[in-house]
């Protein structure tokens, strides 16, 4: 524990990644549900 620095940087990694991850999934999830959208109106429509 000489140097407290890479511990901190580790730490905010750490913490910061999933929430990363997190907001990737939603972005994906958002795109999909996008993607699907269209579909279901045109099976209304017809």
């Amino acid at each position: 524990m000489s140097d407290p620095k890479p511990s901190r940087r580790a730490m905010t990694v750490l913490i910061l990644w999933p929430t990363i991850t997190l907001l990737a999934l939603e972005d994906k999830k958002l795109l999909v549900q996008n993607e699907e959208y269209p579909n279901r109106m045109t099976l209304h429509n017809i």
